[in-house]
């Protein structure tokens, strides 16, 4: 039994270092880099929302969207442009940074 909790401990250790070294491969893929910086962008929209207690009905009447294409958004199944992204910052009183953008990488 120890052996076997042994070989799976270091399978597991392989593994996380096979999964860190294709994300440091990733890093500067530009896809990989764009979804980073839309996660990003979500989780300020979202977090804004929480705040402003808007449901997401209530935030696609504001901007004068669907309520499907606000959960596209939110969901990261959109390639969302940097007007309706000013559109849903100007909607939620704030400014959308994203933290990525902002970092000695880039």
């Amino acid at each position: 039994m120890r052996n076997l909790l042994e070989r799976n401990r270091v399978d597991a250790d392989s593994l996380a270092r096979d999964i860190r070294g294709e994300i440091e491969q990733l890093r500067d893929d530009p896809e990989f880099m764009a979804a980073g910086v839309l996660l990003d962008v979500n989780e300020q929209i979202c977090s804004r929302m929480d705040v402003l207690n808007l449901s997401r009905g209530e935030l696609a009447k504001r901007l004068g969207w669907t309520r499907g294409a606000v959960s596209k958004m939110l969901n990261g199944n959109n390639n969302i442009s940097i007007v309706r992204l000013a559109e849903v910052a100007s909607v939620l009183e704030t400014r959308l940074v994203p933290p990525r953008m902002r970092s000695p990488r880039m």
